[in-house]
C-alpha cells in the first residue's frame, strides 16, 4: 500500500526495494515496510481485500524472509492501484 505515504521518491519497474518487518506497527504486527533510497514508500499488502491473487501477504512473506539480513525485492509490475515485486533471496543477484 502506498495510499497513505507522502514521499517524493519515485518507483519504476526494475527498481530494487528493501523490505523491513515493523513488528511494533500500531495497526498490524506483521507489517512489512517498503524502503527505497532510505525512505519508507509503502507497505506489503496483508489482507485478502488488498492482496492481488497469487501474491504473498505480509504475514506469509514473513515466513520466507525471516532469515535474510536485508531482504530485497524487484518491482516487476505496477499501475496506479498496485505494485507487484519479486522477492529475491540474499544470494540472488539484484
Amino acid at each position: 500500500g502506498m495510499n497513505y505515504i507522502e514521499t517524493d521518491v519515485e518507483l519504476f519497474v526494475g527498481d530494487t526495494v528493501e523490505l523491513k518487518h515493523e513488528p511494533k506497527n500500531a495497526y498490524d504486527s506483521e507489517a512489512i515496510k517498503i524502503i527505497k533510497d532510505g525512505e519508507k514508500i509503502g507497505y506489503v499488502a496483508n489482507s485478502v481485500k488488498t492482496n492481488p491473487a497469487g501474491c504473498y501477504s505480509a504475514g506469509r512473506l514473513l515466513e520466507v524472509i525471516k532469515n535474510d539480513f536485508i531482504p530485497r525485492a524487484e518491482v516487476v509490475v505496477m499501475d496506479e492501484n498496485f505494485v507487484i515485486c519479486r522477492y529475491k533471496q540474499t544470494n540472488e543477484a539484484l
